[in-house]
C-alpha cells in the first residue's frame, strides 16, 4: 500500500474528531502514527494468545495485502479519539525504562483501550495474559505490541553491536539478528528497538557499544543486516519481529560523551557522517515508519564493503589529475 494512501486514509478518519486548533501537520503525523500502528498489529499477528490459536501466518496475505485498509479504515471510523490516543500510548511494565513503572492498573487501561504497545514485559505468560485482555475486553479488540531491547541476542547471547560490526560482515549480523527474532517472538515479543544506526566517535560515551562505531558505510550496511535478519522476508511471519532505527539523528554526537548532552552539527557534517546509516536506502523498508522504525519486506543484497583497491583516478592515463600521494585520501 502506498505511503502516501496511508496517510490519507488516516487524515481522512482522523479529522471528524480533531479539534480546529491542531495544525495540519501535527494532525498528519497523528494519523499516520495510528494507522500505522494498527496495520502493523492487526495484520502481523503480533501477539502470543491469537498465534496459537490459528497458527502460522497466511502466506496469502501481508501487509501489503489490499484486502487490509478497509479493515484498518472500518476500525478507524469506530474508534473515539481517546482511543487513537490511546494506540500512541506506551507503557514500561518491566524494567525501568520510560513511563509507568510500578503502575498497577496496567489490566484496566488495556480494557478501555489506553495502551497501544509495552515494554520490557518477557514472561509469555504475562505477555498473553496482557493479550488476552485487550483482545476479550476492550471495545475494540485490538492487540497490544509488545518492544523489549532485543540488541545482541535474546535467549541466545552473541557479541555486542560494536564487536560484531567489527568483523565487517553483515551475513554474520543478519544470522544473529534472525535468531534473536526467533527467539524472541516464540516468547510474544514482536518489536526490538535495534539497530542502533548512531555513528560514534567520542569514546567516552559509553552506548558507542551499541553500535557499530565511526563509518558510515559499515554503519549502513550493518544496520541493513540488522532488518533483514529481525524481520525476515515477511514481517507478518510468526518467527519476524518489526525492526526500530535508534536514535534520533545526531544523537551519537553529545558532546564530552554524556549521554543525553547536547550537539554541535554543521550540515555537512550531518549529511556526510550522521544522515546515511539512517536513511531509507541503508534498509530494507517499503511500509511506512512506526516512529523510526523500518517494516519493510523486501530482502535486497546487502551493499559490498570497501576493499583496498588502486584509485581508478591513478589508473587513468589520460587522467590530467595527478594522483594522490601516499597517505594522502584521494
Amino acid at each position: 500500500m502506498p505511503f502516501s494512501v496511508c496517510r490519507e486514509v488516516a487524515f481522512r478518519w482522523l479529522r471528524p474528531v480533531s479539534k480546529p486548533s491542531l495544525s495540519n501537520s501535527r494532525k498528519r503525523i497523528f494519523s499516520l502514527v495510528v494507522y500505522g500502528a494498527l496495520s502493523l498489529v492487526l495484520n502481523s499477528g503480533l501477539f502470543a494468545h491469537a498465534q496459537s490459536e490459528r497458527g502460522p501466518a497466511s502466506q496469502a496475505g501481508g501487509i501489503a495485502d489490499a484486502s487490509l485498509e478497509p479493515r484498518v479504515e472500518s476500525i478507524l471510523g469506530q474508534m473515539t479519539l481517546e482511543e487513537k490516543v490511546g494506540q500512541l500510548v506506551q507503557y514500561s511494565a518491566g524494567q525501568p525504562t520510560g513511563p509507568g513503572t510500578g503502575r498497577t492498573d496496567y489490566d484496566d487501561m488495556i480494557s478501555r483501550g489506553q495502551i497501544g504497545s509495552m515494554l520490557n514485559v518477557r514472561e509469555p505468560n504475562e505477555i498473553n495474559k496482557y493479550q488476552k485482555i485487550a483482545i476479550e475486553k476492550s471495545r475494540l479488540h485490538i492487540p497490544i505490541l509488545f518492544g523489549l531491547d532485543v540488541i545482541h541476542g535474546f535467549k541466545t547471547e552473541f557479541p555486542i553491536p560494536l564487536g560484531l560490526a567489527s568483523t565487517w560482515n553483515p551475513s554474520i549480523v543478519e544470522k544473529a539478528s534472525r535468531v534473536a527474532a526467533t527467539e524472541a517472538s516464540a516468547d510474544g515479543i514482536r518489536w526490538t528497538f535495534s539497530p542502533m544506526v548512531d555513528i560514534a566517535r567520542d569514546a567516552r560515551w559509553g552506548r558507542m557499544a551499541e553500535g557499530a562505531g565511526e563509518d558510515p558505510f559499515l554503519g549502513s550496511a550493518m544496520a541493513a543486516a540488522y532488518v533483514r535478519g529481525y524481520q525476515g522476508s515477511r514481517l507478518d511471519a510468526p518467527d519476524s519481529i518489526a525492526a526500530c532505527a535508534k536514535h534520533y539523528v545526531g544523537y551519537g554526537a553529545a558532546e564530552g560523551g554524556r549521554d543525553y548532552n547536547s550537539t554541535e552539527i554543521s550540515e555537512h557534517t550531518l549529511r556526510q557522517y550522521y544522515l546515511p546509516p539512517s536513511a531509507p536506502s541503508a534498509h530494507p523498508a517499503q511500509c511506512p515508519p512506526l516512529g523510526k522504525m523500518s517494516t519493510g519486506c523486501r530482502r535486497p543484497q546487502p551493499p559490498p564493503l570497501p576493499r583496498e583497491t588502486p584509485s581508478p583516478r591513478s589508473k587513468d592515463p589520460t587522467s590530467k589529475r595527478a594522483p594522490a600521494e601516499s597517505g594522502t585520501p584521494s
